[in-house]
């Protein structure tokens, strides 16, 4: 009887110790309100050792976000010298705006891994795992995201938000921007 009692004990401790596998996706966005679109383009992701597709469900278990990969090409004919790609969760829409960014940009979870260059039709894989910068980055994330009830992310829209080229120039939501001669704070619209 206490055999069976332990062996109960074990696989219901084995059961919910156990990470919790759930469907997942990554939603396919656009997020450019100007005429021109983004310079660069997720053309991969994998998590851990799985490729998988945006707007195709997919099986991870709760902390699916630590290993993903995403790999993104530079379309256009400039070096890229920072990027920001943030990755709404439109499933808690009371954290929807809040962000996780990869290389850079002003969000309060951002984090710029060692320096880019992404030269014309290069690509380049960005791993949340890998970086010691993005993965404190992440765990203050899943830290806000905890403290918040929030224990696990069931999709993830990403979006291109901002590059910077190396000539100084910049694009953002679907403009290219140049710095203003006058006041190096201030971006004007390339026309």
């Amino acid at each position: 009887m206490i055999k069976l009692i332990s062996i109960l004990f074990i696989c219901c401790h084995l059961i919910y110790a156990a990470p919790q596998l759930r469907m997942r996706t990554i939603e396919n966005t656009k997020r450019e309100s100007g005429p021109e679109p983004a310079p660069v383009e997720i053309v991969g992701l994998r998590v851990g050792n799985a490729a998988v597709k945006q707007n195709v469900a997919f099986v991870a278990g709760d902390d699916w976000i630590s290993e993903l990969e995403t790999t993104i090409k530079n379309r256009s004919q400039s070096t890229i010298t920072n990027l920001v790609i943030t990755f709404e969760m439109p499933s808690n829409s009371q954290f929807a705006n809040i962000p996780i960014a990869w290389l850079g940009g002003q969000c309060n979870y951002a984090a710029t891994p060692s320096s880019i260059s992404i030269k014309p039709d290069e690509t380049i894989t960005i791993k949340f795992n890998k970086d010691e910068q993005v993965a404190a980055s992440y765990k203050k994330w899943r830290k806000t995201m905890a403290d918040n009830g929030i224990s696990s992310i069931e999709q993830v829209r990403p979006i291109i938000d901002g590059v910077l080229f190396e000539d100084g120039r910049r694009w953002s939501r679907g403009y290219f921007l140049k710095k203003n001669s006058d006041d190096s704070k201030r971006w004007d619209v390339i026309r």
